[in-house]
């Protein structure tokens, strides 16, 4: 799992009251700058300054992201106060393999579809710790248990959190967002089809329901 950090980049002009914090697709330039995003509210933003956290290394690219900006109504650009990095994980169909599934405890945030209908996105936060001055790495992943069509067509598509805690001490939480994208379904989802996720927690079981609205 990467580490999920945020570096600031100061736009001048103080206006923290109109600070805005949206997930997005961030795109990069030729120079593998951040310079554009479309937010998962469908605002579609150009950035006033050149954006390059250290995470970032790929041009011409897309990066799943949660921006922090104010929005300069004079010049119609998005000055970027922060840029963190939202994990994307492959959906990966359930099996029997060498590979056994894990699901250590985590604690979940907030679970909701973006209003695009592209992405399920999850806010959670993951114990962690130093072990010998080292910060262990866990890792985080999505499998899809079942697949069930019911007699009107519809498609019920189970999910669970794969989550490896690699023996991790349990000092502080650190928080983490994941995005799980609809594309990456093992099927194609179409508006009444829908997905349950199941994620283990330290208070049990975590299960929710989310109903396909819209259709790529």
């Amino acid at each position: 799992m990467a580490a999920c950090t945020s570096e600031d980049y100061e736009s001048g002009d103080g206006r923290w009251s109109y600070l805005r914090a949206d997930f997005a697709d961030v795109y990069t330039n030729g120079d593998a700058y951040m310079v554009s995003a479309m937010t998962d509210e469908g605002d579609s933003l150009l950035f006033r300054q050149r954006v390059k956290p250290s995470w970032v290394t790929t041009a011409d690219s897309c990066y799943r992201s949660l921006v922090y900006y104010n929005y300069n109504k004079v010049e119609e650009k998005a000055d970027v106060r922060s840029v963190s990095p939202v994990l994307v994980p492959s959906v990966r169909i359930r099996k029997n393999d060498k590979d056994p599934f894990k699901d250590d405890p985590v604690k979940v945030v907030g679970g909701w579809m973006s209003s695009n209908g592209r992405y399920l996105n999850l806010d959670l936060e993951l114990m962690t710790g130093r072990n010998d001055g080292e910060v262990v790495t866990q890792k985080l992943g999505i499998e899809c248990d079942t697949i069930a069509t019911d007699e009107a067509g519809r498609q019920h598509v189970s999910l669970s959190l794969y989550h490896d805690r690699n023996d991790s001490p349990e000092y502080y939480s650190s928080e983490v967002f994941v995005s799980i994208a609809l594309r990456r379904m093992p099927v194609a989802l179409k508006p009444g089809d829908d997905i349950t996720l199941s994620i283990n927690t330290y208070d049990g079981l975590w299960q929710r329901s989310f109903p396909i609205e819209h259709s790529e």
